[in-house]
């Protein structure tokens, strides 16, 4: 699978895992962490896609991982406190 690819899918998934959370009334914190943590892997796929195109980490790659990484320790964080 290419890079891009990966990346739209994951974009759909983060689509799937958002909109459960927003239609959902019983929500609590590991569905929002979930939907951080699937979010944070389409941005980590997206740098992907963005490092496989340009083959540079600066700019919009170097913005992607790092909210990637912020969003996936955050959406851990969030799912190990509200187990």
């Amino acid at each position: 699978m290419t890079p891009v690819l990966l990346a739209g899918f994951c974009a759909f998934m983060t689509l799937v895992a958002v909109s459960n959370v927003a239609l959902e009334e019983g929500h609590d914190g590991v569905d929002v962490g979930t939907a951080v943590v699937v979010g944070s892997i389409t941005a980590l796929a997206s740098f992907w896609a963005v490092l496989d195109a340009t083959e540079t980490v600066v700019g919009p790659g170097l913005a992607l991982a790092l909210v990637g990484v912020g969003g996936l320790v955050t959406g851990v964080w969030m799912i190990v406190t509200h187990w």
